[in-house]
């Protein structure tokens, strides 16, 4: 046998077992601040904050039997007058500051759909760029 050469076990030989096991868990909660994502639907669009506030360690025997039962996509959709009231509540934001972030939204989700809008000529538009390009070099020859 050579430095380096793998033999596979002979019939007296015992494979190593491989084990996977897990010991505890952190669960974090993050407040809820204002968000920015431009996916909001309408009203004020949430995110969590970077610090968190509570951490809490536990089995994951534990969590297991703790955790609350998987919610469904209708049931994770928050209502604007909720979204409004949580941010009013937890983050201490104005009617301004909540009436700015909200008009951002709104803006960038009009670009995204001038940008959706526009997409079918985006390579029309590029065999024109590249026209002018190429007759502007000829011009400076």
């Amino acid at each position: 046998m050579t430095d380096g050469e793998i033999n596979p076990p002979t019939e007296g030989e015992i494979k190593p077992r491989k084990v996977v096991s897990f010991g505890s868990i952190t669960c974090r909660e993050y407040p809820v601040t204002l968000g920015d994502h431009p996916d909001c639907g309408c009203g004020p669009p949430l995110t969590i904050e970077w610090d968190h506030v509570e951490t809490k360690s536990m089995s994951v025997d534990e969590y297991e039997e703790e955790k609350p039962r998987r919610r469904s996509l209708d049931q994770m959709v928050l209502p604007e007058s909720y979204r409004l009231s949580l941010v009013k509540k937890c983050a201490g934001l104005s009617d301004t500051e909540i009436k700015l972030v909200v008009d951002g939204v709104k803006r960038t989700q009009k670009q995204r759909r001038m940008t959706y809008a526009l997409l079918p000529y985006a390579n029309t538009e590029y065999m024109f760029e590249k026209l002018g390009r190429k007759a502007r070099k000829m011009i400076s020859i």
